[in-house]
């Protein structure tokens, strides 16, 4: 489905590694969100099929020889959306998916919808009943310290952003923080940002596993120092 003339399209970026097991039915369930007319999946050095599987279902593939992370994937799938938008005059907001989700990407049209409609720049899926994960309620305690704001899953992988509130934090960084630095960039920039329930069939937030969690209580030790610096320095 295409948005009506004039109005910004939905341009979908999902970065993928070894996900030929569900990125075709991620595709397919982009696809049905209204407005939608680019789906790029940014296959991340992955060693099986799917940039073949991507492609077959209808996506635009483009793909790192080694895996470079999810960070890269994003400015990656960001840089080829840009470049179709110059080539057609095209408008687009982006939409950042997991691709694990697979049909239930759909469901994601909740956060498309709020910024197509201009209720937030920067829109973020919280699934219904949301882990109290140690890892995102640290993570929400620094940004309340940083922004004054309460956030629930600020490590949330699905979300919908104008270019305006993507491109506030670029570059991003390739930590497990990345998505949270750039929700404090744009919270501060003045960007509204919403959290909104969605269902998924599987939970996308980072991190995973237990060096992962421990690198990203280790970047948020790093994040405290440096704002308690920063405050500091103003002060």
């Amino acid at each position: 489905m295409v948005a009506n003339e004039g109005s910004p399209a939905v341009a979908v970026v999902i970065p993928a590694r070894e996900a030929a097991d569900t990125i075709a039915a991620t595709v397919s369930g982009a696809r049905r969100i209204a407005g939608v007319d680019l789906v790029v999946v940014v296959d991340d050095g992955s060693v099986d099929s799917t940039s073949a599987v991507a492609q077959q279902a209808g996506a635009t593939v483009v793909r790192h020889k080694r895996p470079l992370g999810r960070s890269s994937a994003l400015a990656t799938g960001a840089k080829v959306v840009a470049v179709r938008e110059a080539g057609e005059g095209a408008e687009h907001v982006l939409l950042f998916l997991d691709s694990a989700l697979g049909y239930s990407a759909e469901n994601a049209r909740v956060l498309t919808e709020t910024v197509l409609s201009g209720d937030a720049a920067l829109a973020l899926a919280n699934p219904p009943g949301a882990r109290a994960a140690a890892a995102s309620a640290a993570t929400s305690r620094l940004l309340r310290t940083i922004t004054g704001a309460t956030f629930t899953d600020p490590l949330s992988r699905v979300r919908c952003t104008t270019r305006a509130a993507w491109e506030v934090s670029l570059p991003h960084g390739g930590d497990a923080l990345a998505d949270a630095r750039w929700l404090a960039h744009a919270f501060s920039a003045g960007h509204h940002v919403a959290e909104l329930d969605c269902e998924f069939a599987t939970t996308p937030s980072a991190p995973r596993g237990f060096l992962a969690l421990i690198g990203l209580h280790l970047g948020l030790l790093r994040w405290r120092l440096q704002h308690a610096l920063d405050s500091r320095s103003r002060g």
